[in-house]
């Protein structure tokens, strides 16, 4: 096909008049100087010559630049005025399958769909676009044209979440209605604890180690068809067990910007388990931290086996012991839950070592790993709780887009 008119030609031959092309010699110095005669040409011979014409001088003139000539139509349009300008959208080439407005289908009815299913079942591409009763166009083209227009949409796996019933988000609104007037170092300042419970693995092989990596893997950026290849693939954790060499279960406590707290407890986590560790751990980190005092406050789950069973009531009464009003089914605004395990378990992978490693000395490795928490990093992470809180209550109850 032969070329179109430059850039220069174009802006010259549409709009400017002659009186302009002096000026603009000397503003446009890459253009060739033949050119611009030839524009001046072009101008002079407008309204006299025929498109005809014009264009053999001009593929006259070409030749002898060794460029290669213009076709008649670039011509014509140019003696109309009707050439393609900069800043207007391109009318040359395929048109677009999808167009705004079926983006904007395909997001409403991949939401509703979404929302019907209420995570019974997939909603693949091809309901999608059913459902949006746009053109029909491959799963691909959709997602592209989705992300080209700024909806960041694609094949993820679920995020395993609590699942919340009606009752659980009123709880946790009220809850959050009452937390959100509190000022905002409380919970650095004033809650003289905060603790949870995690059980740990512990591999002590390499070997172990990259099966427990692999496990955490969310998902991989791939092709379809790259998903059996190595490194695209995890275990599943059902079918293909594997002994890490054990677990341990862990007691963290955060005070103001330390982890003060990290105690190990028994396999099987009871009430008197819980009695124990109030009247043990918890009972010797306050009195080291904060002193002798009638009240301590605390910030805890609401853990029925433990931390709210009966026996464990009676032993914080015995101790003066008050836990803050927190609301049932919320790792999402425990510091420990959605800040710590993370932290640690990164710093755990960086240090880990090459060979083998035995329970004792992991058990150490892993108190030694969370005592030297960064201090910054635990304010920034206290920092979070009040807009977390409000954003639950804004929520009214729900989950929250800050864990997305």
């Amino acid at each position: 096909m032969a070329p179109h008119l430059t850039a220069g030609e174009r802006d010259h031959i549409a709009g400017a008049g002659v009186e302009r092309l002096g000026s603009l010699r000397w503003k446009l110095p890459d253009t060739p100087f033949r050119f611009m005669s030839t524009m001046d040409q072009l101008l002079e011979w407008k309204g006299t010559k025929t498109a005809i014409e014009i264009h053999a001088l001009l593929t006259k003139q070409r030749r002898k630049d060794k460029v290669q000539p213009l076709a008649v139509r670039a011509v014509r349009k140019a003696l109309r005025g009707a050439t393609h300008h900069h800043g207007r959208v391109e009318t040359r080439g395929r048109k677009r399958k999808v167009t705004p407005r079926g983006i904007a289908a395909l997001d409403k009815a991949r939401k509703r769909l979404q929302e019907k299913a209420d995570g019974e079942h997939e909603v693949t591409w091809q309901k999608v676009i059913k459902t949006a009763r746009v053109k029909a166009v491959h799963r691909t083209t959709a997602s592209r044209r989705m992300n080209q227009a700024g909806i960041n949409v694609k094949w993820r796996r679920p995020r395993e979440k609590p699942q919340l019933t009606a009752h659980h988000k009123q709880d946790r609104a009220a809850a959050c209605a009452k937390l959100r007037r509190l000022p905002q170092t409380y919970f650095a300042n004033r809650v003289d604890l905060i603790i949870d419970n995690k059980m740990w693995p512990i591999p002590t092989t390499a070997e172990a180690r990259k099966h427990l990596k692999r496990l955490k893997v969310r998902g991989h950026l791939r092709t379809p068809s790259e998903g059996l290849k190595p490194g695209y693939t995890k275990p599943n954790p059902k079918k293909h067990r594997a002994n890490p060499g054990g677990s341990v279960t862990v007691c963290a406590g955060i005070q103001g910007d330390r982890v003060v707290m990290w105690a190990y407890l028994p396999q099987r986590w009871c009430g008197q388990a819980a009695v124990d560790l109030y009247q043990g751990a918890i009972k010797s980190t306050l009195r080291r931290t904060r002193g002798v005092k009638n009240k301590y406050l605390l910030l805890e789950d609401n853990d029925p086996t433990g931390y709210k069973s009966n026996a464990a009531i009676d032993a914080k009464k015995d101790l003066g012991i008050q836990t803050v009003d927190f609301p049932k089914y919320s790792p999402d605004l425990n510091p420990c839950d959605y800040f710590l395990w993370q932290c640690i378990d990164r710093r755990m992978d960086s240090c880990a070592p090459k060979g083998r490693e035995t329970k004792t000395s992991f058990m150490a490795r892993l108190r030694r790993v969370a005592l030297a928490t960064n201090r910054a990093t635990i304010r920034k992470a206290l920092a979070q709780m009040k807009p977390r809180i409000q954003a639950v209550y804004d929520a009214k109850g729900a989950h929250i887009t800050m864990d997305a």
